[in-house]
Parts: C-alpha cells; sequence; structure tokens
C-alpha cells in the first residue's frame, strides 16, 4: 500500500468512526430501547448532585430509577416524588443507607 493510499483510507475511516461517535453519544439519536430493555438503576445519595442525576437518568427513554438510597431518610418520599414526576411512572423504591 502507497503512503497516499495509507492516508486517504485512513482519513476516510478516521471521518466515519468520528461521525459515529457523535450520533451515538446523543440518546435521543438511537432508536427506542422496548420496555424490556430499560437499564433499571438505583441512585445513592439524593441532595443536590444526586438529585440531579436521578432526575437526569429518569428522563432517559432507555433508563429508568427503580431506587433511591440516601442517610436522611427526611429526603426519600419527596425525592421519590419529583424522580416519579419525571419519570411519568410509579414512584421509585427508597432505602435508607446506614452504612
Amino acid at each position: 500500500m502507497r503512503r497516499r493510499e495509507f492516508i486517504r483510507q485512513g482519513g476516510a475511516a478516521g471521518a466515519a468512526c468520528a461521525a459515529g461517535l457523535t450520533i451515538l453519544s446523543d440518546a435521543g439519536s438511537v432508536r427506542a430501547a422496548p420496555a424490556n430493555e430499560k437499564i433499571s438503576l438505583a441512585v445513592a445519595g439524593i441532595r443536590s448532585r444526586g438529585l440531579a442525576l436521578a432526575t437526569g437518568l429518569a428522563q432517559r427513554r432507555d433508563c429508568r430509577v427503580a431506587y433511591l438510597c440516601d442517610a436522611d431518610s427526611n429526603l426519600l418520599a419527596s425525592r421519590a416524588e419529583s424522580v416519579a414526576r419525571v419519570q411519568g411512572g410509579p414512584p421509585p423504591g427508597c432505602l435508607q443507607d446506614f452504612r
């Protein structure tokens, strides 16, 4: 293989790979997964950052927040309601983390 051929083929392969990564990095661009292929998740620590992660995951069509876990049991009910509202389904289960 000549140098020019190698550079031409390598550039085409690199562009195709970059285009594929760009498309797949956006979850909305991938076909919706069937309901039985959702990923069930638990989020531990649900104050500010944990709540942001839980609601962000609940917005995705391919994820379901199944459980929330926190040491402060006073947070669990209100956070579960927030996630359920975003997720559009029943509230996630709640567990107190007692480590």
